[in-house]
């Protein structure tokens, strides 16, 4: 299960670019999610298995901890890049007239959707 979702992993990277079929990365995405429920579930059979059955409740609730702590690291990881890169990005890839704004632009969403998709301004922000 892992190879597998390493290489959805992957082609989430490669598929990631504008223009690529969004089947693609839907497709990628359903076997993505299918590979971690199996990888899940194979977790909570492993705790099950290893655990006397008197403290099964308690191994799966310390899986369930190690997890919602492993996924808020991954979270914190995911916004401090997101934080620190795009308002630099921003600077670089839109055109002359948006550079000025890219702060007003990386704070408001509803801003960022705003442009007409096909517009050099919304590609620039796409690439971001």
């Amino acid at each position: 299960m892992f190879p597998l979702r390493i290489s959805f992993a992957g082609l989430m990277i490669k598929f990631r670019l504008p223009g690529i079929s969004l089947g693609l990365v839907i497709m990628c995405q359903v076997f993505g999610s299918l590979t971690s429920g199996t990888i899940e579930m194979a977790r909570q059979t492993a705790v099950m298995a290893f655990v006397p059955c008197h403290e099964v409740t308690f191994g799966l609730a310390l899986l369930s901890i190690v997890t919602g702590v492993g996924a808020a690291i991954k979270s914190s990881n995911s916004d401090a890049t997101r934080t620190n890169l795009m308002p630099s990005k921003l600077a670089a890839y839109p055109p002359e007239d948006l550079k000025r704004e890219a702060l007003l632009i990386h704070d408001d969403l509803t801003r960022q959707l705003s442009f007409e998709w096909g517009s050099s301004d919304r590609d620039g922000i796409v690439l971001v």
